[in-house]
C-alpha cells in the first residue's frame, strides 16, 4: 500500500534492465506475477525461492550496494506522495508503526528507512556468514505467515493494539487486518474492496508518486 503496483515486480524489472538476471528468468518471474494479479497464483513461496537465487553468495555488502541503486533509480518513484503524508501524520502524533510486507526484508528496509519507520517486517532471506544463500530462512510473509510474524513482534515489543489500525491492499492480508481495532483499505484489489464496503471499512485511494 506505500509503493505502486509490488516492489518485487519493480525490483524484477531493474534485475533484467541491470542484466543482474537472465531473459528466461524474468519471463517466468514476470508472468507469474500477472497470474498473481489475475487471482490464479495465490501461495507465492514457490516463485520466491526461484527469483532468489540471484542473491546466491552475494555478500550483504554487494546486495545493499544493489539496493542503493535499485531505490534510487526505480523504488523511490513508485512510493505514494499519500502514503508519505499519512505515515508522517502517525509519526507526528506519536503513534508506532510497523510496516510488514511479502517483500525481501531488504527492499522494505529501503523503505523504511526513507520513511524514518524503524520498526519493519519482510521475508527474511537466509545467511551463511556474510553470504545470501539465495533461499528464504523461514516462510514467506503473506496469509497467516504475515500475521503470525507480526503477532510475535507485537507480543515480544509489548504493543498496544486496542486502538490499532492496520491498512492493506490485498485479500490475502485478512488474517493481518483482523488483528486491528481498525481495518483500512488502501487500493484494494477486488476481494478486499468487496468486503471492505460489506464490513464498512474505510477505503483510501492513493494515486500521485514521489517525483
Amino acid at each position: 500500500m506505500v509503493v505502486k503496483g509490488q516492489s518485487q515486480q519493480t525490483l524484477l524489472k531493474y534485475l533484467k534492465k541491470e542484466k543482474i538476471i537472465n531473459f528466461p528468468s524474468f519471463v517466468k518471474i514476470y508472468v507469474w506475477f500477472i497470474l498473481y494479479k489475475l487471482g490464479f497464483a495465490k501461495d507465492p513461496k514457490e516463485i520466491m525461492v526461484y527469483a532468489f537465487r540471484f542473491l546466491k553468495d552475494r555478500t550483504i555488502e554487494e546486495v545493499e550496494a544493489i539496493m542503493d541503486d535499485f531505490f534510487i533509480k526505480s523504488l523511490k518513484k513508485t512510493i505514494f506522495s499519500g502514503a508519505v503524508q499519512m505515515i508522517n501524520d502517525h509519526l507526528q502524533s506519536g503513534r508506532e508503526i510497523i510496516v510488514v510486507s511479502n517483500a525481501a526484508e531488504f527492499i522494505v528496509k529501503k523503505i523504511c528507512s526513507f520513511l524514518e519507520v524503524g520498526n519493519f517486517l519482510g521475508t527474511q532471506i537466509e545467511l551463511n556468514g556474510n553470504r545470501y544463500t539465495g533461499r528464504m530462512a523461514a516462510g514467506a510473509n503473506y496469509g497467516e505467515g504475515k500475521m503470525k510474524r507480526l503477532l510475535d513482534f507485537i507480543e515480544h515489543g509489548n504493543f498496544d493494539m486496542s486502538k490499532s489500525l492496520a491498512y492493506s491492499d490485498h485479500i490475502s492480508d485478512l488474517p493481518m487486518l483482523n488483528l486491528a481495532a481498525q481495518p483500512v483499505a488502501v487500493n484494494p484489489d477486488k476481494a478486499l474492496k468487496r468486503l471492505a464496503k460489506t464490513k464498512h471499512w474505510p477505503i483510501l485511494i492513493f494515486k500521485d508518486q514521489l517525483k
